[in-house]
């Protein structure tokens, strides 16, 4: 009996610490409803496996889509985030009423059979739940990935895209379309007169989308016009180590005037890929 006191009372200076650790939750309550040993450890075998869950989700590669920003806009991201965080925020609170349920099955049953097989499970949670936490602390918070975006009425992009799509057979343009939608990254730089422009990284290239441009017409009276276009163009790629920290849109229009540009084929399907892409990216982007 003296070596099983003994052992709680160390449990207990170990998991007393356990809420000090933590940043979710609030108060953890005192008054909890009795539960039976057999129900206390199927709780916690419950709770370990939801963990080891969670952070396979929060650790899964990029397709998967449960936070992924290649397949969720913005508001889809950030609701998946509060999501993820109510969850850990919820496994915390169990896991303290589970310190609460053992010390109570302590103090009125410490000659359960069950005991030691409880704690174990309730060291197997803790520890799931730590690792999932941990992974999910790795996940940038929404409000970190919004980039500020620009509007110029810079005319010289468009200009460039202008000069490479007119009159040029839309037969003679390279299908690079997978290129851009496998990018690693992917940024909304902001809008120059009609020409909206987007860093994409792969690996350790890098290189700009433009999507859209504006011709100025006049017809034999005279009279001016403007026609839209939603041509796609990419820049030839160049080192991602040739990009300085904190660019201003302004410094990666410069860079991209002094780029070669590949037109982009995107017929049907393919467009409609591209576009819903591109939306994507600029929901992550905010007014200056």
């Amino acid at each position: 009996m003296f070596r099983r006191h003994a052992f709680f009372l160390f449990l207990l200076t170990v998991f007393s610490v356990f809420p000090a650790l933590l940043t979710f939750g609030g108060p953890v309550r005192q008054e909890v409803k009795p539960l039976s040993d057999s129900e206390l450890l199927d709780g916690l075998k419950k709770l370990r496996e939801e963990m080891t869950v969670l952070k396979t989700e929060v650790e899964a590669p990029a397709g998967t889509g449960h936070l992924d920003r290649k397949n969720l806009a913005y508001e889809e991201y950030q609701a998946a985030f509060g999501s993820y965080a109510m969850k850990v925020e919820e496994a915390y609170r169990q896991l303290a009423e589970f310190y609460s349920r053992i010390d109570r099955l302590y103090r009125t049953n410490p000659n359960s059979p069950l005991y030691k097989q409880i704690i174990k499970e309730y060291l197997d949670a803790k520890a799931a739940f730590d690792a999932a936490k941990a992974a999910f602390g790795g996940v940038p918070a929404p409000e970190t990935l919004r980039a500020v975006a620009t509007v110029s009425p810079d005319r010289r992009l468009n200009d460039r895209v202008a000069a490479s799509l007119r009159n040029e057979p839309r037969e003679d343009r390279p299908a690079v379309a997978q290129e851009i939608l496998q990018s690693d990254e992917s940024r909304f730089i902001g809008t120059f007169d009609a020409v909206e422009m987007f860093l994409l990284v792969k690996g350790d290239a890098a290189c700009y989308v433009l999507f859209g441009w504006k011709e100025q017409m006049t017809d034999d009276s005279g009279k001016k016009s403007q026609r839209y276009h939603l041509s796609l163009v990419r820049s030839e790629f160049f080192p991602v180590a040739a990009l300085g920290k904190e660019w201003s849109a302004a410094r990666h229009l410069e860079k991209a005037l002094t780029l070669s540009l590949v037109p982009v084929d995107a017929r049907g399907d393919v467009f409609n890929n591209l576009n819903q892409f591109l939306t994507r990216v600029k929901s992550y982007s905010r007014a200056d």
